[in-house]
């Protein structure tokens, strides 16, 4: 059967693989492993020890918390309340805020599937995915709509709060883990480099129950031109699936299409799992060269069962 992923979703990448179709050997949870840090014993007496730091498993609680906040804030009609939930009360970005409150009060009232998924960490920076989603249908005949948001946050006076904007060290280590070093050494050269919707969600990963789906990720240009794809599978279904005859197709909105046919290969996706896939488009079929590209429009179409 066909289907055709028409948003395409960029997810963390958890593992790359050799080869396009061959799913990686185990789910891409990839997440970042923390542990509190103590201070070493040969520390002076007279220097107390450094606070521990928090770890991943602590900020998706406390964002699981504050996000339910957030959403009984927002129906009292109490502003003040919302942004005194972030570090620097909104800022600049206040109006945003409170805006995002209603948006995360609405995906809880349409949607019935919620996730937290832990993403980065830096020098006391927190970033998490918000997922939300609901489908309808049953296999293969299912209508999903998801929507997501990365939350930055961190804790102050001992307190968590979110934050406005993420820190660059924190932005940039949501993005290596969104793509790879090989995409983010191609973006520091100049280089294509393009990250698609949900980015981050492979960390988690994030598996829409009831859904199979396969959706770009990234792509990146290599130095003798190649377009590296990489796209997330994810088998949301109580059974195992198999996918095959993959074909991707990326517009620029300039300088019209970038990649168009099939990819090849085929995967088996155990239930319940998700997985990277790695194909490279030779040089002589990237149909813009090594323009840069600019605004991206992207579609995956394959056959499953």
């Amino acid at each position: 059967m066909k289907k055709c992923a028409a948003m395409l979703a960029a997810v963390l990448l958890a593992a790359q693989l050799a080869a396009c179709g061959a799913p990686a050997a185990q789910s891409g949870s990839g997440a970042p492993s923390s542990r509190a840090e103590q201070a070493p014993s040969s520390q002076a007496a007279s220097q107390p020890p450094e606070e521990a730091e928090a770890t991943m498993e602590e900020a998706v609680q406390a964002a699981r918390q504050m996000e339910q906040q957030m959403i009984e804030l927002f129906e009292a009609g109490d502003r003040e309340g919302i942004l005194d939930l972030f570090v620097d009360r909104g800022g600049a970005y206040a109006d945003a805020v409170v805006d995002f409150a209603g948006t995360l009060q609405q995906w809880y009232t349409q949607y019935d599937q919620h996730m937290i998924v832990p993403l980065a960490q830096v020098d006391g920076e927190y970033a998490v995915g918000l997922y939300h989603a609901i489908c309808a249908g049953a296999y293969p005949d299912v209508n999903c709509n998801s929507s997501f948001g990365v939350m930055p946050m961190m804790q102050q006076d001992g307190q968590w709060k979110f934050m406005a904007e993420a820190g660059d060290a924190l932005t940039r280590q949501v993005n290596l883990l969104a793509v790879g070093q090989d995409a983010m050494d191609a973006q520091d050269a100049g280089r294509n480099m393009k990250m698609f919707g949900a980015y981050w969600a492979c960390l988690g990963p994030v598996v829409v129950k009831g859904n199979l789906s396969v959706e770009l990720a990234n792509l990146y240009q290599a130095e003798n031109g190649d377009m590296i794809l990489h796209l997330y599978a994810y088998n949301g279904t109580d059974a195992n699936r198999s996918i095959s005859d993959i074909q991707v197709e990326v517009t620029d909105s300039e300088l019209g299409t970038v990649i168009s046919g099939p990819m090849g290969g085929s995967a088996i996706l155990p239930a319940g799992e998700a997985h990277m896939l790695t194909c490279t488009v030779p040089a002589e079929n990237v149909l813009t060269g090594t323009q840069p590209l600019g605004e991206l429009r992207c579609s995956v179409n394959y056959d499953h069962e």
